[in-house]
């Protein structure tokens, strides 16, 4: 999932030019994975957009403030028709992700919804859209408190990006 292209100071981002973001630079910068997900899925794929880590920062404190307002919510509800039906519309409308993060915030402060059918909504749109919520914890983690494992894939996926062999580094 991205978007057609994404900047970061300016210019276009590219690994011709060494100005790219990995997944280690993200959470170097204490970005969690997810929210930077749940940023990009904020923006149509077809558009551009710019990487700030601010921005994507703030995407973060948003995901965390829905996952905080939904998870106290009881569980073994059942998504709302009127709400999925919308998401689905919305996903075979050209992958209209940006729609399908405002139709779960709805969901999420719709005081008429049952709580349980609320949650179960809102889990509906971000399973859709592979945001897990349970991946992100109470912050996030620094490349230091990582597995060690994890971090001999991440260098190991690096290096086979940097070699050019992308076939080898998509399936690390």
């Amino acid at each position: 999932l991205h978007s057609e292209h994404m900047s970061f100071n300016g210019a276009k981002m590219a690994k011709s030019d060494g100005n790219t973001v990995t997944l280690t630079d993200l959470m170097e910068r204490g970005i969690h994975p997810i929210a930077f997900r749940y940023w990009l899925c904020t923006a149509h794929y077809r558009s551009q957009v710019s990487f700030d880590p601010e921005t994507v920062r703030g995407a973060e404190t948003a995901l965390r403030r829905l996952k905080t307002q939904i998870t106290e919510l009881p569980e073994n509800g059942t998504p709302v028709p009127e709400y999925t039906e919308h998401i689905d519309t919305a996903l075979a409308r050209d992958l209209d992700t940006p729609t399908v993060i405002r139709t779960a915030w709805n969901a999420a402060n719709d005081d008429g919804l049952d709580p349980a059918e609320k949650r179960a909504t809102v889990a509906y749109a971000l399973t859709l859209l592979g945001i897990d919520l349970t991946l992100l914890g109470e912050r996030s983690l620094t490349m230091d408190e990582l597995d060690p494992a994890v971090i001999d894939k991440l260098n190991e996926r690096e290096r086979a990006r940097t070699d050019k062999d992308f076939d080898r580094a998509d399936r690390i």
